[in-house]
């Protein structure tokens, strides 16, 4: 069901889309209790970016319009990123509630508990949802009972890694390791992930790891996922 259905079944919320010129104004969601208005950047010219701000600005209006705990929002790039520490408690909330509409749970934990965690397994996620393959890859750490972490190189810069609750070990911010590889993005993705030793990131040299490395054309970012044996 996409978002816009949503607001129809829900009858008092109205999605518009138009060009904005400000370059880090990605959504908006105000209103009351009796009706509320979403606008959305019609700039923004990333199809998942675009798909779940407007479940981000839904999810708003849900948890925080209708309440009354606040009137208006105004989103930017940063706020409907999962990496940005400086967030607050309900971009936080509305950005859980965006992964939990357009990824149900009990509709991926089927997909995970019946197939290897791979990158194949993921892009078959993605394109399930019709979501972004970082997004793909979060909602399946999420939900892995594997002990699995994701790890993101922006411009030589490492993110902080994206754990399994089982996943307790910790890695040190560091640039990609120069001995590992990553695959170019293509139409068929790894299915298999490649034993590694673990002071490639530099974690204690007695676990076992397995990885599978990526680059990721959508937003540019080198993303590994981290299996411990």
């Amino acid at each position: 069901m996409s978002v816009e259905e949503v607001c129809q079944k829900i009858g008092n919320i109205d999605i518009i889309e138009a060009n904005m010129l400000a370059s880090d104004f990605n959504g908006a969601s105000f209103g009351s209790e009796e009706n509320v208005k979403i606008l959305i950047n019609k700039n923004i010219d990333n199809h998942h970016r675009r798909r779940f701000t407007k479940a981000h600005e839904l999810g708003h209006t849900i948890l925080h319009i209708f309440t009354g705990k606040q009137s208006k929002f105004q989103c930017s790039d940063n706020d409907i990123t999962y990496n940005s520490g400086n967030n607050s408690e309900y971009e936080k909330e509305a950005n859980i509630f965006a992964s939990s509409l357009l990824m149900p749970s009990k509709l991926i934990e089927k997909e995970i508990h019946r197939n290897d965690l791979s990158w194949r397994l993921i892009q078959e996620i993605k394109n399930m949802c019709d979501v972004s393959l970082e997004a793909a890859t979060r909602k399946v750490i999420s939900l892995s009972k594997e002990p699995c972490c994701l790890i993101i190189h922006k411009d030589s810069q490492m993110w902080a890694p994206i754990k399994s609750d089982s996943f307790n070990a910790y890695i040190n911010a560091q640039s990609f390791p120069d001995n590992l590889n990553y695959s170019k993005e293509t139409d068929n993705f790894p299915d298999s992930l490649e034993e590694c030793d673990a002071m490639d990131w530099r974690i204690d040299n007695k676990m076992r790891l397995h990885y599978s490395s990526i680059y990721n054309s959508e937003f540019a970012r080198i993303m590994t996922l981290l299996l411990k044996f």
